[in-house]
């Protein structure tokens, strides 16, 4: 499979994006409740499977506060950078997190937490 065939992939779960004000993604995940595409980037294949109990996807909470948009990479050429928003928030004991998705798909990007029990954490 080549690089275009994954671009393909990543389209399908494009497809459902619409330009709106950024708002935690809610309805994203509710596109295909039976299926995923799972992406293997070392080879570049992509590969549709049955959900099951043992995924957990990453989505922003509903408590989640906006903190601002930014455009990594060029935005002079279509299809040389990616409009994300950067969200924040608390979590239980004192902790914080700060996520990053795309704005259109709602594809996660990072994820930084912080506890005082576990110190800092990022998911990239």
């Amino acid at each position: 499979m080549n690089f275009i065939d994954v671009l393909s992939c990543l389209s399908l779960l494009l497809q459902a994006a619409v330009a709106q004000a950024p708002k935690p993604c809610g309805e994203f995940g509710k596109i295909c409740d039976s299926s995923i595409m799972r992406l293997t980037g070392e080879k570049f294949s992509c590969k549709k499977k049955v959900l099951d109990t043992s995924f957990i996807p990453i989505q922003v909470t509903l408590y989640a506060k906006l903190m601002g948009q930014a455009y990594p990479g060029s935005s002079s050429s279509w299809g040389m950078g990616v409009l994300v928003n950067t969200w924040y928030g608390e979590l239980p004991h004192n902790g914080t997190f700060t996520s990053v998705f795309t704005e259109i798909g709602c594809i996660p990007m990072t994820h930084t937490g912080y506890t005082p029990e576990s110190g800092w954490i990022t998911i990239r």
